[in-house]
């Protein structure tokens, strides 16, 4: 068997299939709201394969069938892909893509590639016509991958699904400018090495665009466990390992900045009753009301952690012992007026910690853990704000 671009397009066609499934397979594991973008791309990839295979089987089956039909599905399957990152993105399936791109782009692209064989046999107008069609729909894509929305998790895969396609769209580019500068285009079977030569490597390289597309989801899952893994799941803030990560990064920040940092621990007032009395549902309701409150108060940046139980702690970058403090009766009060089943005002004591690091060249030092162990400087702010918090719970009584 000879490495032609037949062959390797039969070889691709095998890739695809397991692609297909993988992903097929992968879809249950995501989280719910990529699981229709998800059943997209895997529509994308199987179509891509089909087309792929058409287009292999030039010659052995009717002509139509191969040259219609496999860029058809060609151009199908780049628009599938540029809605599947749409719905990745959290848009609706409706709108832009199906009122534009289709009538727009895939339809005269396959009108004109029909007029250009069996009214005027032009197969470089062909060649032009669909490179030009299938870079637009892969440039989409990819700027669509450049730009993530706002809010979105870091996903690995989506920039090298970016750069993939945006190369492939670059060689189709590349293969439109070949075609004017060299008044032709060579058949996609023939036998010169180069056209030959390039094929394949357009082959390959959408290859790894598809790999790169795959990775987007699988990322996506991979992204999700580590958001997972540092929240608490009863009260959706951070837990104790999420907060610990997130405060020591802070604290390297404070020192280097030489910016004030402030730490609170809320400890729940007569939980315990709130259990007994109405019970352990009752009583995760309450933590999440705490959590609420808490959340209402304090600044998107802020960190807020359940450290277990019915205590909580918040680290507030940038605020004083003056300005902390006058943040407590607030978040008191916000906890307060949060809706609880068992109808009763929610009170909480809290203790209160802070810290001024010096920005000096040690400090510096410090921030870069050089000569500062990040964990010890929180630990000893967790103790002198527990501490703070036993003397104002004691002084309850």
């Amino acid at each position: 068997m000879t490495l032609d671009p037949r062959t390797v397009l039969v070889m691709a066609v095998g890739f695809l299939m397991v692609t297909t499934i993988t992903l097929g397979l992968l879809v249950r594991t995501l989280p719910a709201d990529t699981r229709r973008g998800a059943r997209v791309g895997t529509l994308a990839t199987a179509t891509l394969g089909i087309s792929w295979a058409l287009i292999a089987l030039e010659g052995f089956v009717p002509e139509a069938l191969s040259l219609l039909g496999g860029n058809l599905l060609y151009l199908i399957a780049a628009a599938l892909v540029y809605q599947s990152i749409r719905l990745l993105d959290g848009e609706k399936a409706s709108g832009w893509v199906y009122a534009r791109v289709y009538p727009c782009v895939v339809a005269p692209a396959i009108l004109a590639t029909a007029l250009a064989r069996y009214v005027v046999d032009a197969y470089s107008v062909r060649v032009i016509v669909m490179s030009v069609a299938l870079a637009f729909l892969l440039t989409l894509a990819a700027r669509r991958l450049f730009v993530a929305p706002r809010g979105a998790l870091f996903n690995p895969g989506r920039r090298a699904a970016a750069y993939w396609m945006a190369t492939s769209a670059a060689l189709l580019v590349m293969r439109v400018v070949l075609t004017l500068v060299q008044g032709g285009a060579p058949p996609l079977f023939g036998d010169e090495a180069l056209p030959n030569l390039l094929v394949a490597v357009s082959v390959v390289i959408a290859l790894g665009a598809v790999f790169a597309y795959f990775l987007l989801f699988s990322g996506r899952v991979t992204a999700e466990l580590v958001v997972q893994a540092h929240l608490d799941p009863l009260t959706e803030v951070l837990n104790r390992r999420g907060f610990e990560e997130r405060a020591k990064q802070e604290l390297k920040r404070a020192a280097r900045n030489g910016s004030p940092v402030s730490l609170l621990m809320v400890d729940a007032n007569e939980f315990k009753n709130i259990n007994d009395s109405w019970g352990h549902q009752v009583g995760d309701e309450a933590l999440r009301a705490i959590a609420n409150g808490i959340r209402a108060r304090v600044r998107p940046y802020d960190l807020i952690a359940r450290q277990g139980g019915d205590e909580f702690v918040v680290l507030l970058p940038g605020l004083d012992a003056q300005s902390a403090a006058a943040l407590i009766p607030r978040i008191q009060e916000s906890i307060a007026n949060q809706p609880t089943p068992h109808k009763g005002r929610l009170e909480v004591s809290i203790g209160r910690a802070s810290l001024r690091p010096r920005a000096t060249r040690r400090g510096r030092a410090e921030a870069s853990g050089e000569d500062v162990d990040a964990a010890d400087v929180l630990r000893r702010l967790i103790a002198a704000a527990d501490g703070d918090l036993y003397g104002v719970k004691h002084t309850r009584f």
